[in-house]
């Protein structure tokens, strides 16, 4: 079944156990096919749906910490491999942008360079290995499911949680527009991603309502995505120039990411006040009313 509440499911501790079920169970049949690119993305995709479904039911779940922990670890077991592969594809998102306007032979260098740590970073690990780790872990997480048990049920076990989230989101929204630093962009991405991810579980309470604000989430967390690559690409580079053939072409490359991180910033403001144009109190409110009447019949 998709991410997302049925109207088959008989509680709310029951849709949560089945949903992490699936979640896990996809990504252990993504590590099985044994593509590792392919798995790496999975994995950690899957983990951060299961961090927003453990979190949208914090409150009254008292395996949460544990639970939160164990799935951010094993995403971050496959993290390594999966920033050398965003740094290359950061560059060449910057170099095709440049155009014939810089030394296509010095972008190469700085390319060439990248491909070398990457390299240097494959042969010290084995990426089969941490999924191999990963698929363990994952393993011990789905069995430790069944005995998951919440402390309420209906509205009173999700809109303590969903509340909670989206003042965290509210929170973040007015930091990172203040602050306007890449520590805090990044933070508000991830909020974002939360709360796009309770959108959907609970998109069949109302799905006409619920597709547009998933849209503005899912482009709001690529845009800040983006973001925090550029500040990793620029960051990492710029703390070591000399290895990567400093010159014109990496100023420039440089700072066309600085001026992408400020562009991304300014777009992201509007799609931000789509998303809080409602406080917490009042979105949980009306999401509650939606929940009630939801197919006739309240989630119990």
């Amino acid at each position: 079944m998709a991410y997302r509440i049925a109207g088959e499911d008989r509680s709310v501790e029951l849709a949560v156990r089945r949903i992490a079920r699936e979640q896990i169970g996809k990504a252990i049949r993504a590590i099985d096919r044994r593509d590792e690119a392919r798995a790496v993305h999975d994995v950690r995709r899957r983990c951060k749906k299961l961090r927003a479904l453990v979190r949208m039911v914090r409150p009254v779940f008292p395996e949460y910490a544990r639970e939160n922990a164990a799935f951010r670890d094993i995403a971050r077991i496959i993290s390594g491999s999966r920033d050398a592969a965003v740094m290359l594809a950061t560059h060449d998102l910057l170099a095709t942008e440049l155009g014939k306007g810089q030394d296509r032979r010095m972008l190469g260098a700085v390319r060439r360079r990248l491909t070398q740590r990457r390299k240097a970073e494959t042969a010290l690990v084995d990426p089969a290995t941490f999924l191999d780790l990963c698929r363990d872990q994952l393993d011990d997480a789905r069995d430790r499911v069944a005995g998951w048990q919440l402390g309420a049920e209906g509205w009173k076990a999700i809109g303590p949680g969903l509340e909670r989230s989206f003042r965290r989101l509210h929170r973040d929204a007015r930091c990172a527009l203040a602050d306007s630093s890449p520590e805090k962009f990044h933070a508000l991405r991830k909020q974002v991603k939360y709360h796009g991810f309770h959108a959907c579980l609970l998109s069949p309470l109302w799905p006409e309502a619920m597709a547009p604000r998933l849209a503005v989430a899912e482009q709001l967390g690529e845009m800040l995505g983006l973001h925090h690559d550029l500040w990793v690409y620029e960051t990492r580079i710029a703390a070591a120039p000399d290895d990567f053939c400093a010159g014109p072409a990496l100023d420039a490359l440089l700072s066309l990411a600085r001026l992408k991180q400020a562009e991304l910033e300014a777009l992201s403001a509007p799609l931000l006040d789509r998303l809080l144009s409602e406080t917490p109190f009042a979105l949980v409110e009306r999401w509650g009313v939606l929940c009630s009447s939801w197919r006739g019949r309240q989630i119990s």
